[in-house]
């Protein structure tokens, strides 16, 4: 398949006061397997690019805007291949909490992900976004993620095998856990817990 092949999906994120320039967009296909990711950086006018195979009809959208609310989104691929995006900054802080540290190299053992609604994201972007941020990530059993956007969210451990499954409201039993992250709150979740 040659790039030409490929769906161009452009857009702007923008806030209250306009444009928003230096934000990190990464686009995932939604509830199927997939080999590379996606991600661009919106220029001085807020825009962004990125193609996106055209067999996927749904994708995963997750914007990672400096001084805003990260946001993570599922929608279909717009007919138009227009997709702009809204950020601000009323914000909540996520914690989560595991028994022990994530091993990131052995591909056999459980990852962390998060859920916000049918949306899905590894804990490789958000340990990216809360460096990007300043933080020290190096204990991966309690993390800490500030300035995301206030929502329902589960965080599951899961194999790279049922992340498909994640998407698709399949959850693996006693392994996630849930809550409502309230403006200008914290939420703890702790999977791997029990439910």
């Amino acid at each position: 398949m040659t790039v030409e092949n490929f769906i161009r999906l452009q857009g702007t994120v923008f806030s209250a006061a306009g444009p928003v320039p230096g934000v990190q967009v990464k686009v995932a296909p939604a509830a199927t397997p997939y080999i590379s990711v996606r991600t661009a950086t919106t220029d001085a006018q807020g825009r962004y690019e990125l193609v996106v195979p055209p067999s996927v009809a749904e994708i995963y959208v997750s914007v990672a805007a400096p001084g805003f609310a990260l946001r993570l989104l599922r929608t279909p691929v717009p007919k138009n291949h227009q997709f702009n995006v809204r950020v601000d900054q009323t914000v909540g802080t996520l914690i989560t909490e595991m028994e022990e540290p994530v091993d990131w190299i052995d591909p056999t053992t459980l990852k962390p992900y998060l859920l916000r609604g049918s949306a899905v994201e590894g804990f490789h972007f958000l340990i990216s976004w809360a460096r990007s941020l300043g933080l020290d990530i190096s204990d991966t059993a309690r993390i800490f993620l500030p300035f995301m956007e206030p929502a329902s969210y589960t965080a599951c451990l899961a194999t790279s095998a049922e992340y498909v499954g994640l998407g698709l409201g399949v959850l693996p039993p006693g392994r996630c856990d849930s809550g409502q992250l309230l403006p200008g709150g914290q939420l703890i979740l702790r999977p791997g817990q029990g439910e």
